[in-house]
């Protein structure tokens, strides 16, 4: 079993300092704005997710 810590993602975590957090934000927001690949549309998504939901279950698995 493997005991080592997880190490937390510095992306995730949102900095408590203002002015900090207020870069942060920016810059998340600017890397959302560039992001170039193609979007997946929801319905696509979730009609995926239903097809491998019940594959699974079909192979009696619970996810």
């Amino acid at each position: 079993m493997n005991t080592k810590p997880i190490q937390a993602d510095p992306d995730l975590a949102p900095p408590e300092d203002e002015a900090e957090y207020d870069r942060w934000f920016r810059e998340k927001v600017n890397r959302a704005l560039q992001y170039k690949r193609p979007l997946i549309p929801h319905e696509r998504v979730m009609s995926d997710l239903r097809e491998l939901i019940l594959s699974n279950r079909k192979k009696g698995r619970s996810s």
